[in-house]
């Protein structure tokens, strides 16, 4: 309640390693997730399949989101047969409080645009990615939303997409 939730996804193929979820968690909080592999089609889709379900598990076991992650890369380096990775922003909306406890591993940085005065923050930190290292060290950070705030979640997709010029969309656009 209080929240409107607003996605799109276009893969750039027919199948791809973007992903993103939201999480009912107990205590009325919400687990916002955005993931990227490092790879596009098949191999990229059937990786993220196991990883999304790997996270998923580990948002519900693990309170904070830097543990979650650490949670879900020590399962799938286990696993990791094909050296892929995976980027990922874990959040846990806790709407009681307006606050977004978050984890950044190696994924694109989510945004903050405040309502007051549009200013945008670019939400730090960013870790390693997920199936790099199996001593994954993570940063937490949080952000608390005020009324009309807006938190952007997106994959390298955006910022790297061409224009017919062939430039990129880039970070600061």
């Amino acid at each position: 309640a209080g929240y409107e939730i607003a996605h799109a996804w276009d893969p750039a193929r027919e199948v791809g390693g973007d992903f993103y979820d939201f999480l009912p968690l107990p205590h009325g909080k919400l687990g916002l997730l955005m993931a990227d592999v490092a790879d596009k089609g098949i191999p990229a889709a059937l990786f993220m399949a196991t990883t999304s379900t790997l996270l998923r598990v580990s948002a519900h076991d693990h309170a904070a989101p830097d543990q979650a992650l650490q949670h879900a890369n020590a399962w799938i380096n286990a696993g990791n047969r094909e050296d892929m990775f995976v980027t990922a922003w874990y959040g846990i909306l806790d709407p009681a409080s307006q606050r977004v406890d978050f984890a950044n591993a190696g994924h694109s940085l989510a945004l903050h645009v405040q309502a007051a005065d549009g200013a945008i923050r670019m939400l730090r930190p960013a870790g390693m990615p997920l199936g790099v290292t199996e001593d994954l060290v993570l940063e937490r950070d949080a952000v608390t939303l005020a009324p009309g705030d807006l938190l952007v979640l997106y994959t390298d997709g955006v910022i790297d997409a061409l224009n017919e010029a062939e430039e990129d969309f880039g970070q600061d656009r």
